[in-house]
C-alpha cells in the first residue's frame, strides 16, 4: 500500500502535531510514574529531557529529505521491527493498565464512563484509520484533534485538582534517588538513538523541507509532546497507589478518572494505527509479519501476566513492561550505533562482509549486556546499567577502520 500522492504540503506546525501524538506512547504516559515512585523528581528529569531534545534532534541532524529515504531503504527490516515491537507492547499496555484500575481502590467505572471509553476507542480507531488512508492532511488532522482532547483533559484536571495525592506528595526525592547516576545514560542513549528507527518520524521529515523539518521536529517535542508529558505528571497519583507508592489509594471523581483513560486510550490508538499505517504504506512485509506474532504474544501476555511470577517485590505485569522497555533501551539503540552509524568508508547496515561483522558484534553486545540491563532495571541494582553500556558502547570499537571495498560496494548497491 503506497502512500496517497501529496495534494498540497502540510504546514509542519501540523507535522508537529503528528509527530507529537505518534511518540506519546506508553512509555511516555506511565514510564515516568515508574521513575518518580523509584526515584522523584529527578526520575521524571532524567526521562523528560533526553526525551524531548533526542526525539527533536532528529530534524537537524538529517539535514535533507534523500537521507532519511536512504534510511529507510537500507533499514526497513529493523524499522519494520521497531514498529511491530511497538504495536506489541501497546496492545500488552492496554491489557495491563485494565488489571491495574481494577487494584486502585477508587471504586468501579460508572456504566456512562465505560460507554464514553468504548465509544472514544471505537471513533479513534475507526476515524483514524480512515484518516492514515487518505493522506497526509487527514491524518495531521487527526493529530491534531488527538492532542486537543488530551490537552482538554490536562487542563480540566488542573482546573479541578484532580486526581490526588497532590504534586506536593508525588514529587518527594527518594532514598534511591542517587541511583540515577548509572540510569540516566541509559535514558539518553535510547531517546538519542531510537528516533531513527521511527517510521512516522521519517514520514514527517520526507515530508517537510529542511526548515519545516526543524519547526516540526523542535514544536513537536518541545511543546507538543512535552505538555503531554506533564500530563503524565499530572495524573501520576492516580496509579501511584496501585504500584505500591505515593499515599493511600486516592479518591479520585468518576469523571476524572474516564477523563485520563479518555487520553490514554485515543493516544494508544493513533500510535498503533500510523505504525500499523508506515508498516503498510513502506511494503514492509516482513514488518506486517512481525506484527501479527509479536501481538498475539502481546495479547496472551497482557491476559496471563497476573498468573506469572514476580521479582522480588516487583510484580510480573510490571516486570513483562520494563522487559519491553529494554528494547527502546539497550536492542533497539545497540543497532543504530552499531549498524546504522556509517563507519569511516561510509558502509550502513548489515549488507556485505563489514555488515556480516556487524550483526556478530551486535548480537554478542546485546546477548552479554542484557543480563547487566536486567539487573540494573528490573532487579533494582543500578549500578550493573554502567558496565552493560559500556559493552555496547566499546563494541563499535571492534569494527574494522579501514576501508572495506566489499561492503562499499554492498552499500552503494
Amino acid at each position: 500500500m503506497a502512500d496517497p500522492a501529496p495534494t498540497r504540503p502540510v504546514h509542519p506546525v501540523l507535522w508537529g502535531l503528528y509527530l507529537g501524538v505518534s511518540w506519546t506512547w506508553c512509555i511516555g504516559m506511565f514510564l515516568p510514574i515508574l521513575l518518580v515512585r523509584d526515584y522523584g523528581l529527578l526520575g521524571y528529569l532524567a526521562f523528560s529531557l533526553p526525551n524531548v531534545v533526542g526525539a527533536g534532534a532528529m530534524g537537524w541532524t538529517l539535514r535533507a529529505r534523500g537521507m532519511s529515504e536512504r534510511l529507510v531503504q537500507t533499514h526497513a527490516r529493523a524499522m519494520g521491527a521497531f514498529s511491530a515491537v511497538t504495536i506489541a507492547f501497546h496492545l500488552y499496555f492496554l491489557l495491563w493498565l485494565l488489571s491495574l484500575l481494577r487494584g486502585l481502590g477508587v471504586g468501579a467505572i460508572p456504566d456512562w464512563g465505560v460507554l464514553v471509553l468504548g465509544l472514544a476507542g471505537l471513533g479513534a480507531a475507526v476515524g483514524l484509520r480512515r484518516a492514515a488512508g487518505r493522506g497526509d492532511r487527514p491524518i495531521t488532522l487527526g493529530a491534531l484533534l488527538v492532542w486537543v482532547v488530551s490537552i482538554g483533559v490536562l487542563v480540566a484536571l488542573v482546573v479541578s485538582g484532580e486526581p490526588t495525592p497532590t504534586a506536593a506528595d508525588v514529587l518527594v526525592e527518594t532514598a534511591r534517588s542517587e541511583q540515577l547516576m548509572w540510569l540516566a545514560p541509559v535514558c539518553l542513549f535510547g531517546f538519542a538513538l531510537c528516533p531513527y528507527l521511527d517510521l512516522t518520524f521519517h514520514h514527517a521529515r520526507q515530508r517537510t523541507s529542511p526548515t519545516g523539518a526543524r519547526v516540526a521536529f523542535t514544536l513537536g517535542f518541545g511543546v507538543f509532546f512535552l505538555a503531554m508529558i506533564v500530563l503524565t505528571l499530572v495524573y501520576s497519583g492516580l496509579f501511584l497507589s496501585a504500584l505500591g507508592g505515593g499515599s493511600a489509594a486516592p479518591t479520585i471523581a468518576a469523571w476524572a478518572l474516564v477523563a485520563v483513560l479518555v487520553h490514554v486510550i485515543v493516544q494508544l490508538v493513533f500510535t498503533v494505527i500510523v505504525h500499523q499505517h508506515r508498516i503498510r504504506a513502506t511494503g514492509n512485509a516482513a514488518g506486517a509479519m512481525a506484527t501479527l506474532g509479536l501481538g498475539a504474544v502481546a495479547v496472551v501476555l497482557g491476559l496471563l501476566h497476573g498468573r506469572l511470577p514476580g521479582v522480588g517485590d516487583m510484580p510480573a505485569g510490571e516486570v513483562v513492561y520494563r522487559c519491553f522497555m529494554a528494547f527502546y533501551g539497550l536492542v533497539f539503540p545497540a543497532y543504530v550505533w552499531i549498524a546504522m552509524i556509517p563507519t569511516r568508508d561510509g558502509h550502513s547496515g548489515l549488507g556485505g562482509t563489514l555488515g556480516r561483522r556487524k550483526s556478530r558484534t551486535l548480537a554478542f553486545a546485546t546477548s552479554v549486556a542484557a543480563p547487566m540491563f536486567w539487573m540494573g532495571f528490573i532487579a533494582g541494582q543500578e549500578l550493573w546499567l554502567a558496565p552493560g553500556m559500556a559493552i555496547v558502547l566499546l563494541s563499535r570499537l571492534t569494527l574494522p577502520r579501514g576501508a572495506q571495498s566489499e561492503a562499499s560496494t554492498s552499500a552503494a548497491a
